[in-house]
């Protein structure tokens, strides 16, 4: 079990021993937290009250099986990292609603009516029926998002970010009522999770050393009354509402079995394929017994394979990039069952920093449709300067319409579209 970002995959295993010590450390460190790291508390973001985005039109079909309030939610430009919304029915153009944010986290809520997302300063919850978003905490500085996860009745929050020489495990209300409370405290890479109980109490997970020897994950039951946490028996059920990487009878997990970082300066050829675990927490079982060779759960020749998404019906939908260090062509999306061999669905080239031929930029941003029968992805096209959002069947048989595009700029600065325009995230609600 996991909620983290699919580029935080890669875990060195640390000697049992050392992780022992920083663990009893990290504990030590979570009873007498650093008032200067501490997330604090609700700040009212001051903006207009917007038009709510409930439109009285009829109820017509619309493209995914979305409803009339369906909208897409991007974060574009490399630089302003705007967060936008367009409704898909087109009634409105697209708003920006805040900028500078975070591209990996946009995290939709139980109901898919709000967002969760972070800036380089605050975590965020983006309301879609009023168009407003509101700030929930405060981060500490220089952070690093690590794992968030909802509460799975919707109304609170818990997230993992890396602050200095720690990583912090906080929980707080998502409607941002209530200063957000520091659950744990571990020494910079040690793997720590968050996850809740079915009746909305929060859990940090910890890789710590077990009775006889061994790593084990270790739940904790934060109390925010009190301050205070108590181990958890393993037999208790935790729960996880955002996981796209695990099946829908969540005995099984794919993941990334290489972080992009790593692979990129230790081979001359980027690869790496999506493994396979089983239900237990994802960042201890995905380093697999000592020595012995971890499962494969899908695997392409000389492409790189990220970013997994598991369908309802048991099929998995992915990114694959061909590094151009050893494959030209063949990057795009791809789907299969696992034992299948990967039918490929979308075929895109990646967009690389012409001044940087080593650093991958952006490619196949993606989001499946509500009704999981076709999947919307964007091209950037730099030098026609336009973000295309296309929509492909799943299964083929129907062609490509454009869902959505950016306007033509009007500005002639240099990389105007690139810090601008380009869409580096999607997420398609509800």
């Amino acid at each position: 079990m996991l909620g983290l970002s699919w580029r935080n995959l890669g875990v060195v295993v640390v000697v049992a021993v050392v992780i022992g010590l920083a663990i009893a450390a990290g504990r030590d460190d979570a009873e007498a937290p650093d008032p200067e790291n501490v997330a604090l508390g609700y700040v009212p973001l001051v903006t207009p009250t917007p038009i709510p985005r409930t439109v009285q039109i009829p109820d017509l079909p619309r493209p995914g099986g979305g409803s009339n309030n369906s909208a897409l939610v991007m974060v574009q430009g490399l630089v302003e990292r705007r967060l936008v919304i367009w409704p898909v029915s087109g009634v409105r153009p697209p708003l920006a609603v805040d900028h500078h944010v975070n591209v990996w986290l946009l995290m939709p809520d139980p109901t898919r009516s709000r967002v969760l997302y972070s800036t380089d300063s605050a975590m965020m919850v983006l309301d879609l029926d009023v168009q407003r978003a509101h700030i929930v905490g405060e981060l500490p500085p220089d952070n690093t998002m690590i794992a968030a996860q909802w509460s799975p009745d919707g109304r609170s929050i818990a997230y993992v970010v890396e602050a200095g020489d720690h990583w912090i495990a906080y929980t707080t209300l998502a409607d941002g009522s209530r200063a957000a409370a520091e659950m744990v405290r571990v020494p910079r890479g040690l793997p720590v999770d968050v996850a809740w109980l079915a009746d909305g109490r929060p859990v940090s997970i910890v890789m710590g050393v077990g009775p006889v020897g061994g790593l084990e994950a270790q739940y904790w039951l934060y109390d925010p009354a009190t301050g205070d946490s108590i181990a958890l028996s393993p037999e208790v059920e935790t729960f996880q509402p955002w996981s796209p990487w695990r099946s829908p009878d969540g005995e099984h997990q794919v993941y990334p079995m290489a972080s992009w970082g790593r692979v990129r300066y230790g081979e001359a050829c980027i690869e790496g394929a999506l493994g396979l675990v089983g239900p237990d927490w994802l960042y201890l079982t995905s380093l697999g017994a000592r020595g012995a060779p971890r499962a494969v759960a899908f695997e392409i020749e000389n492409m790189y394979l990220d970013r997994p998404t598991w369908l309802s019906d048991g099929r998995v939908v992915f990114r694959a990039v061909a590094d151009r260090a050893c494959k030209a062509v063949g990057s795009g999306l791809f789907i299969a069952r696992l034992g299948e061999t990967p039918r490929q669905i979308v075929a895109i080239e990646p967009v690389f920093d012409s001044g940087d031929p080593d650093e991958l930029l952006w490619s196949v941003p993606y989001t499946v449709s509500p009704d999981q029968q076709s999947v919307a992805w964007v091209t950037n096209d730099v030098q026609a300067q336009r973000s295309m959002v296309y929509l492909s069947p799943i299964d083929g048989g129907a062609p490509t319409e454009t869902l959505f595009e950016t306007e033509p700029l009007t500005s002639r600065k240099p990389f105007a579209f690139q810090d601008q325009e380009m869409i580096l995230q999607l997420l398609w609600l509800p």
